[in-house]
Protein backbone atom coordinates (compact mmCIF):
# COMPACT_ATOMS: atom_id res chain seq x y z
CA UNK A 1 0.00 0.00 0.00
CA UNK A 2 1.24 3.49 -0.83
CA UNK A 3 1.56 6.03 2.23
CA UNK A 4 1.88 8.68 -0.06
CA UNK A 5 -1.40 10.91 -0.23
CA UNK A 6 -3.66 11.85 -3.48
CA UNK A 7 -2.31 15.58 -2.94
CA UNK A 8 0.94 13.77 -3.16
CA UNK A 9 0.27 12.06 -6.32
CA UNK A 10 -1.40 15.01 -8.25
CA UNK A 11 1.55 17.01 -7.37
CA UNK A 12 3.59 13.96 -9.00
CA UNK A 13 1.44 14.00 -12.39
CA UNK A 14 1.48 17.85 -12.21
CA UNK A 15 5.59 17.98 -12.10
CA UNK A 16 5.43 15.21 -14.97
CA UNK A 17 3.47 17.32 -16.94
CA UNK A 18 5.25 20.91 -16.52
CA UNK A 19 8.48 18.95 -17.07
CA UNK A 20 6.99 18.16 -20.35
CA UNK A 21 5.46 21.02 -21.29
CA UNK A 22 8.89 23.10 -20.40
CA UNK A 23 10.77 20.33 -22.15
CA UNK A 24 8.84 21.33 -25.30
CA UNK A 25 8.68 24.97 -25.08
CA UNK A 26 12.45 25.47 -24.75
CA UNK A 27 13.65 23.43 -27.40
CA UNK A 28 11.26 25.74 -29.60
CA UNK A 29 12.60 28.66 -27.67
CA UNK A 30 16.52 27.90 -27.07
CA UNK A 31 18.45 30.69 -24.83
CA UNK A 32 15.13 32.29 -23.23
CA UNK A 33 15.37 35.02 -20.96
CA UNK A 34 14.33 34.03 -16.97
CA UNK A 35 11.56 36.79 -17.71
CA UNK A 36 10.09 35.47 -21.25
CA UNK A 37 10.14 31.75 -19.57
CA UNK A 38 8.11 33.34 -16.06
CA UNK A 39 5.88 35.19 -18.87
CA UNK A 40 4.87 32.08 -20.69
CA UNK A 41 3.91 30.02 -17.68
CA UNK A 42 2.42 33.00 -15.70
CA UNK A 43 -0.73 30.82 -15.07
CA UNK A 44 1.03 28.68 -12.57
CA UNK A 45 -0.40 29.07 -9.57
CA UNK A 46 2.03 30.03 -6.17
CA UNK A 47 1.25 26.87 -4.66
CA UNK A 48 3.09 25.20 -7.35
CA UNK A 49 6.08 27.43 -7.87
CA UNK A 50 8.13 25.20 -5.58
CA UNK A 51 7.10 22.47 -8.10
CA UNK A 52 7.63 24.69 -11.48
CA UNK A 53 11.44 25.49 -10.01
CA UNK A 54 11.72 21.94 -9.74
CA UNK A 55 10.61 21.04 -12.22
CA UNK A 56 12.53 23.59 -14.61
CA UNK A 57 15.63 22.32 -12.98
CA UNK A 58 15.52 19.08 -13.81
CA UNK A 59 15.19 19.43 -17.79
CA UNK A 60 16.90 23.14 -18.04
CA UNK A 61 20.22 24.77 -16.85
CA UNK A 62 20.30 28.59 -16.56
CA UNK A 63 23.50 30.63 -17.99
CA UNK A 64 24.06 34.00 -17.88
CA UNK A 65 20.30 34.83 -17.35
CA UNK A 66 19.40 32.35 -20.18
CA UNK A 67 17.72 28.54 -20.21
CA UNK A 68 18.90 25.85 -22.39
CA UNK A 69 17.56 22.11 -21.87
CA UNK A 70 20.37 19.93 -20.18
CA UNK A 71 22.09 17.46 -22.13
Amino acid sequence: SSSSSSSEDADVRWCASMTKSLKLWITKHPNVKTNQLLKQFASVPDSKAVLFKAALRAVAACTDGRWNLKG
